[in-house]
């Protein structure tokens, strides 16, 4: 019996320092990738060797810059000829669009196609999300109908994130609530508190009403913690699997619940990222969003 691995892409970019010696340091791989423990550059088949006993798999990347697919599918490839056969975990998609991806599986079926996640875009209403070009996520989709690697939606649907925006922790989904409010009703820590206002400031180019600002923070905290239930959840109810999830770069998830996490961020720089390894991509122009 295969090992499934369950792959949690983490679409973040994680927030942290790494050591000034590091960030001084010129990479010498066209693929460089930085091993934060050991605090030098490793080759990627040097990654792939430390991430297949991984009881957990965080996959980050910023949303704000072309995603690089081609190397997460790499790692996926990599995990699935290994029979960690890895499932994705979405954070990107709201829950209750769940059933879209059964509906292509069961199209593909129909029509007898293989790595075809065309239409899924529009059962997705990706266009209309905000999310990366189709176009360029559509490979990652493509693979995993190819490979028939699970495929999970992880967010809180709109009118769920409403809720908890109206009426606080009372408006957590009931089937979360229990499991979700230990991370939730404890207050923050002032610097992580600094850490969300500086975020919200610029997301928003500006400094929003304070009780505004305590909505966002408890709506992405509620996110933050619903990833890492989802995740747990996961390993409880298949223990031979690896949970490995995508999200957004500023959820921190260092373990999921007392599970492990093996933490991989691309960016195109090694500063601002506590991950375990960081992947350079290759540096692009992002244009500056708050300019007057």
């Amino acid at each position: 019996m295969k090992t499934i691995g369950i792959i949690v892409l983490l679409l973040v970019q994680i927030s942290g320092l790494l050591p000034g010696s590091a960030i001084a340091q010129t990479p010498g791989s066209p693929t460089p990738i930085w091993d934060r423990q050991t605090k030098k550059f490793i080759s990627q088949k040097q990654l792939r060797k430390k991430i297949i006993p991984a009881t957990a798999l965080l996959l980050a990347t910023d949303l704000k810059t072309p995603v690089p697919v081609h190397q997460i599918i790499q790692i996926i490839r990599h995990l699935e000829s290994n029979n960690r056969n890895p499932a994705l975990i979405l954070s990107m998609i709201e829950r209750d669009k769940q059933n879209a991806f059964q509906i292509i599986t069961q199209r593909n079926k129909n029509e007898n196609l293989t790595a075809e996640s065309g239409g899924l875009e529009i059962l997705l209403t990706w266009n209309n999300s905000g999310k990366p070009p189709w176009q360029q996520i559509k490979p990652l989709f493509d693979f995993a109908y190819e490979k028939s690697l699970p495929l999970i939606a992880a967010d809180f649907a709109r009118h769920e994130v409403g809720s908890i925006h109206q009426r606080g922790l009372s408006g957590l989904p009931d089937d979360v609530k229990a499991a979700l409010l230990p991370a939730l009703q404890p207050p923050l820590p002032p610097a992580d508190v600094i850490r969300h206002k500086a975020r919200l400031r610029g997301d928003f180019c500006l400094d929003l009403p304070p009780e505004t600002v305590d909505k966002l923070i408890l709506a992405h905290r509620s996110r933050t913690a619903l990833y890492r239930h989802i995740l747990q959840e996961q390993r409880q109810q298949f223990p031979d699997q690896v949970p490995v999830l995508i999200t957004t770069p500023d959820h921190r998830i260092k373990d999921a619940e007392g599970l492990p996490l093996i933490r991989i961020a691309f960016q195109d720089k090694l500063d601002g990222s506590d991950a375990d390894f960081v992947w350079l991509t290759t540096t692009r122009d992002r244009p500056e969003l708050c300019q007057n």
